[in-house]
Formats: C-alpha cells, structure tokens, sequence
C-alpha cells in the first residue's frame, strides 16, 4: 500500500495525470476545390445556354429564309401557267413558224426578205442563223404537232418535220445552138445549175416563252432523233377477277342469252334504241356485224352480275374480224337483265 501511495508522490510531489487527446485528427479541408468546380460548371451551363440560343436563333433565321425562298419560288412558278403553252394560240405560232424556219427559198434576192420575217418570231436581243449566199435552199414537205414540254420559265413546242435539202452545183454541159437562123448549128459549153436533193425527218425544238398572252422564241430552235413511242414491255390487260370464284355458264344460261343479244343490238340498233338495254348508250350503228363471243367468263357480286367477255364483230360483206374486249355489269330487271355499265377491257370491277 505504501508502495502504492509512494507512486503518487514519486519525487515528493503530486504527480499529474496527463489527459489523453480523444479529437480526431482534422481532414484538410476541400472547399476551395469545391468552390471552383461548381464556379466552372455555372460557366459552363451559361455558354451552352448562349451558343444554344445563337443555333435556334439561326435555325429560325434559316427556316424563315427557306420559307421565304419557297413562297417566291411559288410565285414564279404560278406566274405561268402550262395551260398558256397549251393552247391554239401557241400551235399557231409555233405551226407558222416552222413553216417560215424550214423555208429557205430558192431565188438569192429573197434571202434578205426572208431573214427579216424570221426575225420577228425572236425575241429582241436573239440572233438568227445566217443563211448562206449560194444557191442551196431547203422545202418544208410536211410537218406534225409533236407535244410540248413545259419548264419553269418557258416551254419546248416540237413537231416532227420532213424537209428537202436542195443542193445546186455548177455544171459544163455542151448544147448545139443554131448560128444563125436555118444555118448549121454548132456545139457550145454553157454552165448548167443541177440540183440534187435529199429528204430529212426529224423533230425541230422550238424554246418559247409566253407574255401577255404573246410568244417568241428564247433560245436557238434545235434538232432531235424522233423517240420511238413503242414498246414491247408492257404486260397486256388481264381478267380483273381472274382470281374470283367463276360461276359456270350453264348454270346462268340466261345471262348468256341476254349477252348475246345485247351484242346483236350493240352492232346494229340506233343509240335510242340502245337506251332501252343500257344506261350510258353506245354501239356500232350499224357500222358492223356481231359474230359471236369468246372467252366469256361470269361472277356475281352481291346483286349484280359481271361479265368479261371478247366480243367478236365482222366488216359487212368481208371476212375481215375485230376482236373487242367488254367488262359488262348487269342488274336484274323484272323480264330480263339491264346493263348498268359498259367498258372496252377486261380489267376493271376488281
């Protein structure tokens, strides 16, 4: 115990108890770090509001420039009309200048005057051709409306033409001329203009632009290879109801009868009389014979009846055929069948 005491006092006085530091050690402190991120992001958001806003500003600057341009663009384009380039008016300039285009004559005094003429179907600041100073002239022998193409600001009249080139060459030939009257002749060398030709069919372009209800030419006419307007691509008219369930003319012996018929009458009987069988008249007047029908094919479609059919008719006092396809649609009448509709395919009524 004393022991014990003794430690209290160990130099003969009190010995203080030293207190044990329980804080914990302080974090250094990331504040600063803090403060310049959030100082940067708010940077950040407000530029990309900015550059955001300049981008929709332009995007509408755009969009109403676009509209803008579009509007004017329409404005143009109802300027004119393609029905203005598809009248008689501009068939008869077109048509009367080709005639004058294609028409150089033959006699050298003319040219000038012929020069002068063309000119007026230009337009004020649109040169001519020259024609040339010898004695080769051309003949327009035929010509066609071909059709018109129309563009923006003018349209393209073509019509398919025949024309002669003549050709003149200087030749030496000798000719007998008499000396005097009742004496003998002798042989001369005389220069002999001969001709020789040759016949060109072709499309001529004519650029014309319309004003106030008037045409001229705005561009140099030109010469194209006439398109061929056949082809063998194309698949011919099929049954429209090939795939419908078919009924069997036996079982509609009736509708056979009245079709056949209906095609004598359609070949021989008047309009009025037609009037009678069908809704919307129209025949042959005569004009034909029926003979009889191929390839007859029936369906019901709720209360009507549909006939595809080739009718075939024959030129009075020949052999001569024609083959005539017919969609018929019947309605059933009290005593017969009346025709309600009429049309020259077998396609149709799907």
């Amino acid at each position: 115990m004393f022991k014990r005491f003794k430690s209290y006092f160990p130099n003969g006085t009190i010995k203080k108890e030293q207190r044990m530091n329980r804080r914990l050690p302080r974090k250094r402190s990331s504040g600063k770090s803090l403060r310049i991120f959030l100082w940067v992001f708010i940077l950040f958001i407000s530029v990309s509001g900015f550059l955001g806003m300049a981008k929709a500003e332009k995007a509408k600057k755009l969009v109403e420039t676009t509209n803008s341009n579009v509007v004017k663009m329409q404005k143009k384009e109802a300027e004119i009309i393609p029905d203005d380039y598809r009248n008689q008016k501009v068939i008869r300039f077109a048509d009367a200048f080709v005639t004058q285009y294609l028409t150089i004559p033959a006699a050298i005094d003319q040219r000038e005057q012929y020069q002068k003429e063309l000119q007026q179907y230009y337009a004020k600041d649109m040169p001519i051709n020259e024609v040339p100073h010898d004695k080769a002239y051309r003949k327009l022998k035929e010509k066609e409306y071909f059709d018109t193409v129309v563009y923006k600001d003018f349209a393209v009249v073509r019509y398919k033409v025949m024309y002669e080139n003549v050709g003149v060459t200087e030749t030496e030939q000798k000719v007998k001329e008499e000396r005097k009257k009742g004496k003998k002749t002798k042989e001369v060398v005389k220069k002999v203009d001969t001709e020789k030709s040759a016949e060109v069919t072709t499309l001529i372009n004519l650029p014309i632009k319309e004003r106030n209800g008037a045409y001229s030419i705005v561009e140099n006419v030109y010469f194209t290879a006439i398109p061929s307007v056949v082809t063998t691509k194309t698949k011919a008219i099929g049954n429209g109801l090939a795939d419908e369930k078919e009924v069997p003319l036996d079982e509609v012996n009736d509708v056979v009868k009245f079709t056949n018929d209906f095609f004598m009458k359609y070949a021989k009987d008047s309009l009025k009389d037609l009037a009678f069988v069908m809704a919307e008249p129209e025949g042959l007047d005569g004009t034909k014979v029926f003979d009889r029908l191929e390839e007859t094919h029936v369906y019901r479609q709720k209360d009507k009846v549909i006939i595809k059919t080739e009718a075939v008719f024959k030129e009075e006092l020949t052999a001569i055929e024609n083959k005539e396809r017919f969609t018929l649609t019947l309605i059933k009448t009290d005593a017969n069948y009346f025709v309600e509709k009429l049309t020259h395919t077998l396609g149709g009524e799907k």
